[in-house]
This record gives C-alpha cells, structure tokens and sequence, in this order.
C-alpha cells in the first residue's frame, strides 16, 4: 500500500464516529449546526448629558494667546462722593474702580484606538473606527460639562478642625473612648477625578463612662467671625478620616454636607457611600499631602465664584493680596431648605442678597436631582396656606379625568424682587448633590459690553486628530489607528458677584415654616 493510500484511509477512519453518527441520529440541535442572530449595530447604553456645556456661549479667540485677558470698571463712584455742593462750586471729582483679569488657555483632550484586525474582523457588523469617533467626542463632551463646572487650579484651602460631640445612642463605640476625626476637602473636580485637600487638625473627644452604644456627630464650622469661612467655598464633599489612637486613621465616609455622624472606629478603610460618580477617596498614607489644584486645566464656574483674585487670576481663598470676587456664599450646615408659602426661603435670601449687592436678578438656579426633588416637594406642599397646590381637573370632562397627570415638576422660580422676570431651575447632572448655585447669564446694565457673562472661548474648537497607523511590541500593540479629539479653550466669568452658593444643604423634603 502507497504512503498516499495509508494516509487516506487513516483520514478515512477517523471520520467514520461523527459520519455514522450524523447518519445514525440524523441531524438534530445538539449537533450545533445553528445560525447565529446577532443584531448590528452594538446598542450604545450610556447617558451623554452635558447641559451646562451645550448652554455656555462659545467664541473663537481673535489671536493667538496663552491667556485671554480683559479689563473691568467695577465702579463709577468708588468714593461715594456726596453730590450737594453750593452755587457757583464745581462738584467733587469721582473715583473709579478698575481690574485686569484674566484666564489661561488649556487644552482638554481624550484618545482612543482601533486595532486593524479588530476593524477588518468587524466589517458587515459595525464600523468600529466611526463608532469608536463619535463615542470619544461624547466622552469629551460629558468630562468637559464637569470641567465647565467645576475645573479649578489653584489648592482647596485646609479645612478647619470639627467640631465633635459625643452622644450616648445610635452607634456601637465603647464606653470612655477617645475618638480622633480628621476631615479632608474635596472641590468640585476633586469630587469627580480624587484627591483632596490638605487634611484639617486632628479633633478630640471622649464617650460617655458608662454606655456602649455611643456614637459622635461631627460639623466642618462653617463660620468665621459670624460669616461663611471662604476657605470652603467651592468644596461639595468631605472626606472623613478617624482613629482610635491619633495615629492610625481610616476613611469612614464620605458626605456632601459639612457633617457626619460616626457610629464605630473603623479598624480597616470603610467602603464608599452611594454618591453619583464619586471618585474613590484616598487611603490615610495619600491623604496626607494637597492635591486638590489641577496645574493643566482653566478654572470652571465654582472655582471663578470660590477663588479669589491676585494681578488678575484666581487664587486661593485669603490669599495675602488677594480679593474676593464678591461671589455670595451660605452654608445650611447639612440642614434642609425650608419652604414657606410655596417658595424657598434660602433661595429668597439668596436673591435678596444679589439684588443688595449688584441690583440684578439671576437668570437660572444649578440644582442636583436630589435638590429639584426636593424643591419640588416643598414649593408643592407649603403653597397654598400649607395645604399644598393643586391642578384643576375639570370633573365632568371624561377625557380630561382619564389624562390626569400625576406629579409636579418646578421649572421656574419667581423672583420677588423681580416677579416679571421668572428664574429657570435646571437639574445639573454634574453638580454633586448638596449644592445649589444662582446664575446671572445676562446683565441689564446700560453700556456694559458683556455679550455673555458666561462664556467659552477657543484658541482651537473640537477636532478629531488622527494619527499615522502605529504599533508596538506585544499584545495589543497593533497594527492599531489612534486618534483623540481635542481642543484648547478657557472659560471666562465676566461678573462673579452677580452669583451665589448655597453649601451643604440636607437631602429630604424641606421643612415647612
């Protein structure tokens, strides 16, 4: 028998189980010869939420600058000259106030790749090299929304010390211990990306001798000689740290209030609350050191109201030299609003105080999903007398009894100072809950030259960069296309006293007056 003879008749025979099988059993599920149902293209199941950023103006930079630059008359009258004077004397001569100011230009960019096989294996299902594209732009365009917001750098002051007291129910700490808490800031960005502050001074106190079940209730002061400490302006969460002995600390938790309550001293690093997209905090060894001051980013929205200015760029609050930008701030100290005959008392206060300071009347209120809720409920349930606002259903319309619409939503608060000129309320998907921010987007002053008090201006717009086919060793490493999508902006805020902050507002439906 040939070589050639041999080889096809072992081919032969170890054909024969799956032939005489298929012959036997006929050909039945089990033998897998199935189609595969797979609808293209793949399902892209994620949000792409950027509402402050698609409504921030943006404009394109006349020339090529590392910085955009502007000067600002703040006042006509600095001296409050009295204007009386007698017949036949001149008047007395007026001062006027004036700025620089100015704002760096930074680019924002994010990148991806396609590998070549993964392109060509795909083809007929999904273009990947396009889908990856308009996915990257969308990533681009949510991160900046939370840029625009609340970028910052310059460092997040050290908080100061809290204030503990010790409660003898609702936790399981023994009796007659020492218990440490330090606490640590976060800003806006911090909130979103890490990192923190420096940590506050370690803080003291002692449980009760008797009982086991004590628990202690810590509060960030939000004070300082009877107004809002401006080292915490611009902070939206605290990252709580305790010790049984002083030196070895853990994190407890993290609130988006200025107090916690500790229930045990933790002898591990606790896990995380559920907050939207918090970022991990910092184990005690890397909280020790300040890393709250992003050195490549503009500053967004919070940090140009909580910073102040020196030679016209913003700074750390108290900053030697420095000055407030006059931005307004309140804390309610994890306290919830309170509403009163249908409105908002911290938002009146708020309103009243821009219509004190500036004599203008904000055009929209930045709120948390948790805070529209809640304004919700409290406008609804204080309005009419305490008994709560009602639609008008009219009962013998069949159509209209079917179509009733349960629920209220609170699109617009009237201002009472100005109740021509209703105030948008607009939930912010990257404004962490706790914190309320008041807007002015436009200014009624008479020649005042600001086309948007808010705006975003580029040295380059959005572009999408491809780079030449790369590769390198091992596995992932191509033939691959990479690609980012980029631009280099700035943020400006023409008027940051014309805005306010309300810090550490409580979750829950507010409490009626």
């Amino acid at each position: 028998m040939s070589a050639i003879t041999e080889i096809t008749a072992e081919t032969l025979a170890m054909l024969k189980p799956s032939v005489s099988k298929a012959l036997s059993q006929g050909y039945t599920v089990g033998l897998g010869l199935t189609g595969y149902e797979l609808e293209e293209p793949s399902k892209k199941l994620f949000p792409v939420w950027s509402p402050f950023r698609n409504r921030v103006p943006r404009t394109k930079a006349a020339v090529g600058s590392m910085a955009a630059h502007w000067k600002a008359i703040t006042k006509i009258n600095a001296t409050r000259q009295r204007p009386s004077v007698k017949f036949g004397a001149a008047g007395p001569l007026i001062s006027t106030e004036e700025f620089d100011y100015q704002s760096n230009y930074y680019p924002i960019a994010l990148g991806d790749s396609v590998q070549m096989d993964a392109q060509m294996l795909a083809q007929g299902f999904e273009d990947l090299r396009a889908t990856a594209g308009i996915n990257l732009l969308y990533a681009t365009m949510i991160e900046e929304d939370r840029f625009l917001l609340g970028a910052q750098n310059f460092s997040t002051p050290q908080p100061p010390a809290p204030a503990l007291t010790a409660s003898t129910t609702g936790g399981s700490i023994g009796t007659s211990k020492t218990v440490h808490v330090r606490v640590r800031a976060r800003n806006h960005e911090c909130y979103y990306f890490g990192g923190g502050s420096l940590p506050s001074a370690d803080a003291t106190v002692t449980t009760d001798g008797t009982a086991t079940t004590n628990s202690v209730t810590a509060i960030v002061p939000s004070l300082l000689n009877g107004v809002f400490n401006p080292v915490l302006a611009g902070v939206v969460a605290y990252d709580w740290y305790v010790s049984g002995d002083g030196t070895n600390y853990f994190y407890y938790t993290t609130t988006v209030t200025n107090t916690v309550t500790i229930t045990s001293i933790p002898t591990a690093d606790q896990a995380p609350p559920r907050l939207p997209d918090l970022a991990s905090a910092d184990s005690w060894v890397n909280a020790q050191q300040d890393t709250s001051a992003d050195p490549n980013t503009f500053n967004g929205l919070l940090a140009t109201l909580a910073g102040w200015y020196l030679n016209g760029t913003f700074v750390s609050p108290n900053t030697s030299g420095a000055q407030s930008t006059g931005a307004l701030f309140k804390s309610l100290d994890g306290n919830r609003l309170t509403a009163s005959a249908g409105r908002i008392q911290e938002i009146d206060e708020l309103l009243v105080d821009i219509w004190d300071n500036v004599q203008l009347s904000p055009t929209r209120i930045l709120v948390a999903g948790q805070q529209m809720s809640d304004i919700t409920a409290g406008i609804v349930k204080s309005g009419n007398g305490g008994g709560g606002t009602y639609a008008l259903v009219d009962a013998s319309d069949p159509t209209a009894r079917r179509n009733l619409r349960a629920g209220y939503a609170v699109i617009e608060y009237t201002n009472p100072i100005f109740p021509s000129q209703p105030i948008a309320i607009e939930t912010m998907p990257h404004l962490p809950p706790g914190t309320i921010i008041v807007i002015t987007e436009v200014l009624p002053y008479p020649n005042n030259q600001v086309a948007n008090v808010l705006e975003v201006e580029t040295q380059q717009e959005y572009q999408q960069i491809e780079y030449a086919m790369s590769r390198q060793s091992g596995d992932n490493g191509g033939p691959r296309y990479d690609f980012e999508v980029r631009a280099i902006e700035t943020f400006k805020n023409y008027f940051p006293a014309s805005m306010a902050v309300l810090h550490n507002v409580g979750s829950g439906e507010p409490n009626i007056a």
